[in-house]
């Protein structure tokens, strides 16, 4: 179950009207983002994925999203030199919280089988009932697998095992990528705009996409996290802290 994103397929989002590539990483506000591209292009003006070859005609749209390899990455920045790139980091804690919040069941399927076989059989139950299955099956693994339990499990297990849980410098340490914006999801109603409008977006097609929407937010109230909890986040996101700084960010913004 060993996953490696800097040798797993690259998801990047390029933008031929105003010559931008986004490159998304798990758990940092991803899914926003898709949201807000296609607000920005509109549904038709969004090429929906593909697997990049390095052949064939360039989209007629004004932009597309393209599944990579490592191996064809250099190739796809060659052919796109001169467009800017950004990607959204998160910090370490908050990104964990989101897992935990929304990945659990991945966890608990792997590691806590009894646990996650009692929780389907709540999903189980709550269908027949006509409810919702998939509530009462997290609601069923949060409360019998604390946060502070599955931080700790993860210390036992590692991160390697799902994408969306290896450390963010894997991430973004692209050798062939420079990074001409980072930004930080915490502060990305103000960044992100700022940033399109830098790559020449129109302040028309900015005022689509205000406010940002919030999806797969966990706010930091909505978990318990005590000291200890933090220092093992700490030290399994040591990457992540040596890297970036997430304790003392004044605009949002870090020009790469």
């Amino acid at each position: 179950m060993i996953v490696d994103p800097r040798t797993a397929n690259i998801s990047v989002f390029v933008s031929y009207r105003h010559r931008f590539m986004y490159f998304p990483v798990p758990k940092c506000g991803s899914t926003t983002m898709r949201t807000v591209l296609v607000k920005l292009y509109g549904e038709q003006g969004v090429q929906p994925e593909q697997d990049w070859t390095g052949t064939g005609a360039a989209p007629v749209t004004d932009a597309a999203w393209f599944r990579l390899t490592d191996a064809n990455l250099p190739k796809f920045l060659g052919m796109h030199q001169g467009f800017r790139t950004f990607t959204i980091i998160r910090a370490p804690e908050g990104r964990l919280m989101s897992n935990y919040r929304y990945r659990l069941y991945v966890y608990a399927r792997f590691f806590d089988k009894l646990t996650y076989f009692r929780a389907g059989m709540f999903k189980a139950a709550a269908r027949l009932k006509g409810q919702d299955g998939r509530r009462a099956q997290m609601a069923r693994l949060w409360s019998a697998i604390s946060f502070g339990d599955f931080v700790r499990g993860l210390q036992r297990t590692g991160l390697t095992w799902d994408l969306h849980l290896v450390p963010q410098a894997l991430a973004v340490r692209k050798a062939t990528v420079r990074f001409t914006d980072v930004l930080h999801l915490e502060q990305l109603n103000e960044a992100l705009p700022e940033t399109l409008r830098a790559y020449g977006v129109e302040d028309g097609l900015l005022a689509a996409i205000l406010p940002l929407p919030s999806l797969n937010a966990t706010p930091k109230t909505a978990l318990a996290i005590s000291e200890e909890d933090i220092e093992v986040i700490k030290d399994l996101y040591f990457l992540d802290y040596a890297e970036f700084d997430f304790g003392s960010q004044t605009t949002g913004r870090v020009t790469a």
